[in-house]
């Protein structure tokens, strides 16, 4: 797979591969953690059209590269103005 990778876990003494889909969009709950805010401050940032996202049926999802951009850019501050 072009767009995986893979990761060595160690459970219990032995390791395990995990594979890592980087195009998976990420979570409310993921980019909460990433951004080290709350989840409603998620939904905040995206009703004022601050963080970029797309909806799947009715949840919100994101690109993980657009994430990534704003952690590097922001070095892990959110602007809240």
């Amino acid at each position: 797979m072009e767009n995986s990778s893979t990761i060595k876990i160690l459970n219990g003494g032995m390791y395990k591969e995990k594979i890592m889909i980087t195009n998976e969009p990420l979570t409310v709950e993921e980019v909460a953690k990433v951004l080290r805010v709350s989840r409603q401050t998620i939904y905040v940032l995206c009703r004022e059209g601050k963080l970029p996202h797309f909806k799947v049926g009715t949840k919100l999802r994101f690109k993980k590269a657009d994430i990534d951009v704003l952690t590097n850019t922001t070095q892990g501050e959110v602007n809240h103005d």
